[in-house]
C-alpha cells in the first residue's frame, strides 16, 4: 500500500511525539517505521506543526504558572489556567522535567470545559500511565507510557470530586484563567491519593 505524504508526515510526527525523538520507550519497530518514513514527510509542514506560532499573550500564562509553581520534593507542579491550544500543557510539562532536582512534572490547564493534566518523569522511577491511571481513572480517561501519560477530565467532575473551580480576582481581564484551588492542599491530595507519585515525593 503506498503511503500519502499527508500520512506519512502525520505518522512520523506520532512517532516522534510518543517517542520524545527516539528517546522516551522506542521500540525496534518504532525506529524502523521513523526510517522508513522519515524520507516520505514533509518536513517544511512538520517544522510548522512543531513550532506553532502563538500571541504574546500566552507567554503571560507561562509566566503566571512558574511563578506560581509548586514543588514537592522532587516534583513540580503548574495550573496554565485556560489555554487556547491544549499541546501547550505537554511542551510545558516537558519543560518543567528539565528543572534541576525535578524527577515528576504535573501540568494542568483548561481547555474548553476539560480538566487536562499531563505529567512526565526522568523515565527510571514508577511508570507514569499507572500512575496517572490511578489517581485520575476513575474522573476521566487516563493513560499514558512510562515517562509520559495524560488524563482528560470534564471540569464539572473536576469540580465536584476534586475542587471548584473560579477565576483568579488578580488576572487580567483579558484572559481570567480559570484555576482549582487551594492550590498547595490540591497538589499535595493529589500526590498523596492512591500512589499517585513514588514514596520519595510523597
Amino acid at each position: 500500500m503506498k503511503i500519502t505524504e499527508r500520512v506519512a508526515t502525520a505518522l512520523f510526527y506520532g512517532i516522534k511525539t510518543d517517542t520524545l525523538h527516539l528517546e522516551r520507550s522506542g521500540t525496534r519497530a518504532d525506529m524502523q517505521a521513523f526510517a522508513y518514513l522519515y524520507g516520505l514527510a514533509n518536513h517544511n509542514i512538520l517544522r510548522r506543526i512543531e513550532r506553532p506560532s502563538f500571541r504574546s499573550t500566552r507567554l503571560d500564562a507561562l509566566g503566571d504558572a512558574l511563578v506560581h509553581r509548586t514543588i514537592i520534593q522532587n516534583a513540580l507542579f503548574a495550573h496554565l489556567g485556560r489555554v487556547s491550544r491544549p499541546d501547550l500543557i505537554p511542551q510545558f510539562a516537558d519543560l518543567c522535567l528539565q528543572v534541576k532536582g525535578i524527577e515528576w512534572s504535573v501540568v494542568s490547564g483548561l481547555t474548553g470545559d476539560e480538566v487536562h493534566v499531563s505529567v512526565r518523569n526522568v523515565g527510571y522511577v514508577r511508570a507514569a500511565g499507572d500512575v496517572v491511571q490511578t489517581a485520575f481513572g476513575e474522573l476521566g480517561s487516563a493513560g499514558g507510557h512510562r515517562s509520559a501519560a495524560k488524563a482528560v477530565i470534564p471540569a464539572s467532575t473536576w469540580a465536584a470530586r476534586v475542587g471548584p473551580l473560579e477565576r483568579r480576582r488578580d488576572a487580567p481581564r483579558d484572559r481570567q484563567p480559570l484555576r482549582p484551588r487551594p492550590r498547595r492542599q490540591r497538589h499535595r491530595a493529589l500526590s498523596q491519593r492512591e500512589g499517585y507519585l513514588p514514596p520519595r515525593v510523597r
